[in-house]
């Protein structure tokens, strides 16, 4: 569930579609954020005491699920560079997510001793050496002295 929340900007549907647009490509790639409580807070900051240009800025945060506490917040002069800064972040940070729980996974697979019954078998059934092997590697070699 994705909630749009407007601060300080009147809300209108070309940027809400643009919005959605955005955030349609981020969950084709992240399908669990669909189902997740999602929140999108766009602000403008202006100041009445300093003259300049407003500054937009756009928060992503997740509330709940595998990608809970996730928030990544931009700000820009313009909306929409605000809202692709956003995106690119927000794909950065899940995909590195998804990179740690990966590794993660594989760190604690390789940890786990594995049991292979026909190496262990085949160790059983292999033959010893003789004595002459043994004899050949305590050879003591004679040692040079320099004179």
């Amino acid at each position: 569930m994705i909630t749009i929340i407007w601060k300080n900007i009147t809300e209108s549907d070309l940027t809400r579609d643009i919005i959605q647009q955005r955030l349609d490509t981020i969950i084709e790639r992240f399908p669990d954020l669909l189902q997740r409580r999602v929140t999108v807070t766009l602000s403008m900051q202006n100041s009445p005491q300093q003259a300049g240009p407003d500054a937009f800025n756009v928060k992503f945060r997740v509330s709940e699920g595998r990608y809970r506490g996730l928030v990544v917040e931009q700000s820009s002069y313009h909306l929409y560079a605000a809202l692709a800064l956003v995106v690119e972040s927000l794909l950065e940070r899940l995909n590195r997510h998804g990179d740690k729980s990966r590794m993660r996974r594989l760190h604690q697979a390789r940890r786990q001793p594995t049991f292979d019954k026909e190496a262990s078998h085949q160790q059983e059934l292999a033959p010893d050496f003789d004595d002459r092997a043994d004899e050949a590697m305590s050879y003591d070699f004679p040692s040079w002295k320099q004179a």
